[in-house]
């Protein structure tokens, strides 16, 4: 057998007989090593090559990211794991009350809510201090309130008061309209 042959099968025997030592959600691999391993912090890590450069070691099956704490879980667990608790500066604990229609109290706050201006936002893994937040399919207008998508567009009108006795015909209107491209 030559000398490459007998590294091969040497590695194949290590990776029988060491299998049982890794954790849920990870594999026994000869050659990677934790060079190229995705981690919680870094998600999007490549490897360039596949040479072999060991030393072989657990690594995180597809989908899995290892966590500071050394497990391989989800891309969900990460982001629950990430997540930074800020202590509100009033040192609330408990949800207000005063949550109000089509509002849920929301411990990290809601900084990443829709908005009627901004209908989809990115937002990072901070969790700022609580507090009352849009429910889904709803979202937050000028005046504050929860609305939903269609509500959002009388959110964009113009409130025109006139004094009592005083109304417009339709020609009055056309002053108002911003003229046709």
């Amino acid at each position: 057998m030559s000398r490459f042959g007998y590294f091969v099968l040497q590695r194949f025997v290590e990776s029988i007989e060491t299998t049982e030592k890794c954790g849920p959600n990870e594999f026994y691999d000869v050659c990677a090593g934790n060079d190229c391993e995705r981690t919680c912090e870094d998600p999007d890590k490549e490897c360039l090559s596949r040479a072999c450069f060991g030393p072989a070691a657990c690594v995180c099956d597809e989908g899995f990211y290892r966590n500071k704490e050394g497990k391989c879980v989800t891309d969900e667990e990460c982001e629950d794991y990430n997540i930074e608790i800020i202590d509100s500066p009033e040192g609330i604990t408990e949800p207000p009350k005063n949550c109000t229609l089509n509002e849920y109290y929301d411990y990290c706050g809601n900084e990443c809510e829709p908005t009627c201006e901004e209908p989809v936002k990115q937002c990072g893994r901070i969790c700022n201090p609580g507090a009352c937040a849009c429910d889904v399919g709803f979202y937050r207008n000028k005046a504050g309130k929860c609305v939903t998508e269609d509500e959002c567009e009388d959110d964009n009108m113009e409130i025109i008061t006139l004094p009592p006795g005083i109304f417009l015909s339709h020609s009055d209107f056309k002053q108002w309209l911003p003229p046709s491209p």
